[in-house]
């Protein structure tokens, strides 16, 4: 058995001499997985691991035990690849090494949901924007068209670091309507749905113009969407905000061009 002395200290065993093992899970369910241990020195490039390899301890575990994962979540489980490395010189010819992993054993955990101010304003979320109460059909179907007035929602959530799921979060969900939940968590109700409208063109009172208008609300789409690669899991954010327009038209009853008015853009 190899004995090594250390800051005044008989270290004893067999090398790798495992020194800790730390687990931490974070709000979104990444779980870092830390293992610190001692090897001689002259030994230690045997037991650094490259960044994104898989990683499970430092006896070169390159699956996990049997042991490790629920075997209920194992279609959701990630691997755990290596985030950072620390090598630290000690007296006496030995070297504690530190490496980083990350991973999840559940990738399907809720999303994390949150409003973010200073977003457009077209109908808005009901319980957070009121419903304007409309006297005319005009003004239930052109909204309010406020430019920074209104949220935006954000989603934040897991999946595995595979090109199977990044592909698949960008086809399903980017540029997309927000859907009414996502993994069982409930999101904002929008206080109107998608919609196409076009008004007769009427004549101003005491003129020689028709004045009609023109709206297509396409409802709360996600417009960012963003990722952080981060060991075998990748976070998601994306933001749904209001889309839409609506323009006026001014034709003279006579013929001739009409003037078309921009009342609002938000695309």
């Amino acid at each position: 058995m190899p004995t090594s002395t250390t800051s005044g200290l008989n270290i004893l065993g067999t090398y790798p001499i495992i020194n800790k093992q730390m687990s931490s899970i974070d709000d979104n369910g990444v779980e870092t997985l830390s293992y610190a241990f001692t090897v001689k020195t002259a030994d230690v490039y045997k037991y650094v691991p490259s960044k994104d390899d898989e990683y499970y301890g430092p006896n070169g575990e390159m699956v996990p035990p049997s042991s490790f994962f629920d075997p209920s979540t194992s279609s959701l489980r990630s691997k755990y690849l290596v985030t950072s490395v620390s090598i630290d010189n000690l007296n006496g010819g030995l070297t504690q090494i530190v490496v980083n992993t990350a991973g999840t054993k559940n990738s399907d955990t809720p999303p994390k949901i949150r409003l973010l101010p200073n977003y457009p304003l077209i109908f808005g979320l009901k319980g957070v924007t009121p419903d304007e109460t409309y006297g005319t059909t005009y003004e239930i179907n052109i909204g309010n068209g406020g430019s920074r007035t209104g949220f935006g929602v954000m989603l934040t959530f897991i999946t595995k670091n595979t090109i199977e799921a990044e592909v698949g979060i960008y086809t399903s969900l980017s540029n997309k309507l927000m859907p009414p939940s996502f993994r069982d968590a409930k999101l904002p109700t929008p206080n109107r749905q998608p919609f196409y409208y076009t008004s007769p063109a009427n004549p101003e009172p005491q003129s020689s113009q028709t004045v009609s208008f023109t709206s297509q609300y396409f409802g709360f789409i996600c417009g960012e969407t963003t990722y952080t690669k981060i060991g075998g899991v990748i976070v998601f954010q994306l933001i749904y905000r209001e889309m839409g327009s609506a323009y006026s038209s001014i034709c003279p009853t006579t013929g001739g061009a009409c003037e078309t008015n921009t009342l609002y853009n938000f695309n």
